[in-house]
């Protein structure tokens, strides 16, 4: 399946929407290296600005952040 967005990043971000990823370090659903590490490493080797948040000893859940601060500010800009 060539559908799946990790394999169409170059067509993701030509669109320069700001992007904040929030991860589990740990997530055993969607793994972290096989997403969005291969994500944050994309925008690393293309000169790309990311705004990224690493849970590293949380799974799948819960999602967001306990202090919602940084994502608030993210959205505000």
């Amino acid at each position: 399946f060539g559908g799946h967005p990790i394999e169409n990043l170059s067509e993701f971000f030509s669109h320069g929407i700001p992007l904040i990823l929030v991860a589990g370090g740990a997530d055993e659903v969607v793994p972290f290296e096989e997403n969005s590490g291969k994500m944050i490493e994309y925008c690393k080797q293309n000169n790309i600005n990311i705004t990224y948040i690493i849970k590293p000893e949380c799974k799948h859940h819960p999602h967001s952040l306990e202090d919602v601060a940084p994502i608030v500010d993210f959205v505000t800009r």
